[in-house]
């Protein structure tokens, strides 16, 4: 209808096709009778058109308009690989563009939210999406590499919230296998001045992390850790990295469940999709019912919207048997442990374009050519230095 108020959503999510982003909206109490939601969705990352597009909504947005309501990805730096440096997120830094008062606080509205159950969804996640102004984001879901290690056959011989440093330097080869298969942004945490646009770690320091972790060598023959599995999340479900679905239900093992340590202690997390409100919308209590029930435990748990962006819930009761999720659960014991994990995690931060440079620094780094780290590592120590600056 003309007469109804029309909001702008841009949703920027590249495993979810516009079919399953209009269904979401269409399912937003309101939608069609008090105002009307007009889907915006952004190019791939592959896509000769997302520049421009990026370009035009950006412009929008420092003018002081643009959508009402942003649904968004933040791109890993496996993304970037598969998809080129075209696949930056509509805010590659999203804890600048809250600094930058993008972003309409939300404390008021989630007090009085219908749907989503704040007391439940993970603290620790959602504490990403706060600054000074209060809650501007709000995180959807998160990634991390979960290490599976059967209970019949293993008990960590180290404490459940080690240094990365603590696993690296252990006599167990188990534990030597965690350090060696973390990835390097997550070992360094997170490594942004967000309040000072620049790096928190010298270079120095960056540069000893990334020369600890290409010294870790190899296991010997003789030094064999017990069975593990990788996984992933895939379409809602538990997978191992090469595909393979992992059961947890009433018919599986026990498993400890393990994540990537950082040298801080404890588990680092990476924030993967977020949403928020234009702070510039002239309709900011309908913006809010599309966060609402974007929150809301069902949608989290049966939307195939979430499934399709291959990350963990930040439901606190979802996996579990009376809350499934996307039709998966554990039994109450891996549960248990599921939830143990989540309470190891000491960082959360955005996965950003930090990330990338880190990673670029590993693959350039060939076997035997360690003299090269420092150059390697001080070109993009700069980079990074002046992607924040540039934010």
């Amino acid at each position: 209808s003309a007469e109804l108020p029309v909001l702008r959503v841009c949703v920027d999510f590249p495993s979810v096709n516009s079919q399953e982003s209009q269904a979401f909206l269409s399912s937003v109490p309101g939608n069609g009778s008090e105002f009307t939601l007009l889907l915006e969705s952004l190019p791939r990352g592959d896509s000769p058109n997302r520049k421009t597009e990026l370009t035009r909504i950006r412009t929008e947005i420092l003018a002081g308009k643009g959508p009402d309501v942003f649904l968004c990805a933040c791109y890993s730096p496996f993304t970037y690989t598969a998809m080129g440096d075209e696949a930056t997120g509509l805010f590659p830094f999203p804890r600048q563009a809250m600094e930058n008062r993008i972003f309409l606080p939300l404390d008021e509205y989630i007090e009085n939210a219908e749907y989503m159950e704040w007391d439940k969804l993970l603290p620790n996640i959602m504490e990403a999406g706060r600054n000074d102004e209060g809650q501007q984001v709000l995180p959807l879901a998160y990634d991390m590499w979960i290490i599976l290690l059967e209970k019949d056959a293993y008990t960590p011989s180290f404490d459940l919230s080690p240094t990365w440093d603590d696993l690296a330097a252990s006599s167990d080869p188990t534990a030597r296998m965690l350090a060696q298969n973390t990835r390097v942004y997550s070992i360094m945490g997170d490594v942004a001045d967000y309040e000072n646009d620049k790096l928190s770690i010298s270079e120095e320091d960056m540069l000893d992390c990334f020369r600890r972790y290409r010294d870790q060598g190899s296991l010997s023959q003789e030094e064999t850790p017990v069975p593990y599995v990788f996984a992933q999340i895939t379409d809602g479900h538990i997978t191992a990295l090469d595909s393979c679905s992992v059961p947890l239900d009433d018919d599986a093992p026990e498993y400890w469940m393990l994540g990537e340590y950082n040298t801080t202690g404890g588990c680092t997390a990476g924030v993967s999709s977020m949403a928020a409100i234009n702070r510039n919308t002239p309709y900011p209590q309908q913006a809010f019912r599309v966060l609402d029930r974007l929150l809301d435990k069902s949608t989290q748990g049966n939307h195939p919207l979430y499934a399709h962006l291959h990350a963990l819930p930040v439901h606190s009761e979802l996996y579990s048997q009376d809350a499934p999720q996307h039709g998966q659960s554990m039994s109450a014991a891996n549960f248990q442990a599921y939830c143990e994990l989540r309470e190891q995690i000491s960082v959360v931060k955005f996965n950003t374009p930090l990330d990338h440079c880190m990673i670029e620094v590993v693959r350039n780094c060939a076997p035997g050519q360690e003299d090269q780290l420092p150059s390697l590592v001080h070109e993009q120590y700069m980079k990074m230095n002046m992607m924040l600056a540039e934010s």
